[in-house]
């Protein structure tokens, strides 16, 4: 039955493939904003250690001597003192927590954070992370992480003593488990041009988008510097500045870039890039 469930799993995944190749329609016109890059307006890495708890005899052994160590000082900190030695770690894992703080984020909101296994546990999925600092490049804490683990889609399997695992259990997410506590030192209020780089470097391109945007102004604004970058000086008039780069992003252009299905298999997710439409 297990060797039955897999090929089935692999058939209807392969026919969805099909399928969305199949009816899949490509049109030349994007939006600007799906072949860019607003300089200075990006995500930014933050990374933090922290301890997944709550695990079913999956965690880390006692050969993880920095999680014997992480749980005892976790413990003193909440006036509980214990000899590490005596820390049994098979219910929790030392993880490392990696996200991207979305642009212009402010204290408060929430984002995704991604949870890998430091040291040799099983599996950490249905675990719960514990409230973790996340750090910038500047060793500054500008979130923290808590929540369940989840370790994606995908099934695991046992036929004979044989065992098939389609997803990765020491790697895994907490939705929304991020919330912003420092706010990011960026106004763009304060800038008087805006610089767009493009995600695939192309003069025509960079040539569409200059043209696209002095057409919408009504006079020459848009610039192409180089293969890659497009300067847009803002017209003294304009008050809302943020409307005015959401209406410059929304602008269609003509391009060749094919468009890409990509489907994740451990979590099942589909991604397609560009102006993808769907036949029903």
């Amino acid at each position: 039955m297990a060797v039955l469930g897999v090929k089935m799993f692999k058939a209807v995944f392969s026919l969805l493939v099909i399928l969305l190749i199949g009816f899949a329609n490509a049109d030349n016109k994007v939006k600007i904003k799906n072949e860019v890059n607003v300089l200075g307006v990006r995500g930014n890495y933050l990374v933090g250690y922290g301890i997944v708890v709550g695990l079913n005899g999956t965690g880390d052994g006692t050969t993880s001597i920095f999680t014997l160590l992480s749980i005892a000082n976790m413990l003193r900190k909440m006036g509980v003192y214990i000899d590490p030695r005596q820390v049994r770690t098979k219910n929790a894992a030392a993880v490392i927590v990696t996200a991207s703080l979305p642009p212009f984020a402010k204290s408060g909101m929430r984002f995704d954070v991604n949870v890998s296994s430091l040291g040799d546990a099983k599996n950490i999925g249905n675990g719960v992370l514990i409230r973790t600092p996340l750090r910038g490049p500047d060793g500054k804490v500008y979130a923290f992480a808590q929540g369940p683990v989840s370790t994606g889609g995908g099934f695991s399997e046992s036929n004979k003593g044989g065992k098939i695992v389609k997803n990765h259990p020491t790697s895994g997410i907490v939705v929304n488990g991020g919330i912003v506590e420092r706010d990011l030192p960026f106004s763009f209020e304060n800038q008087n041009k805006i610089v767009l780089t493009l995600k695939n470097p192309d003069p025509d391109i960079a040539t569409e988008i200059e043209n696209a945007v002095n057409k919408y102004a009504g006079k020459k604004i848009a610039s192409a510097k180089d293969v890659s970058t497009v300067e847009i000086k803002i017209p003294k008039d304009v008050k809302d500045k943020v409307s005015f780069l959401s209406d410059i992003l929304n602008l269609e252009i003509n391009v060749d870039n094919e468009p890409v299905i990509v489907i994740d298999e451990r979590t099942g997710t589909v991604i397609m890039s560009g102006e993808i439409k769907l036949d029903t």
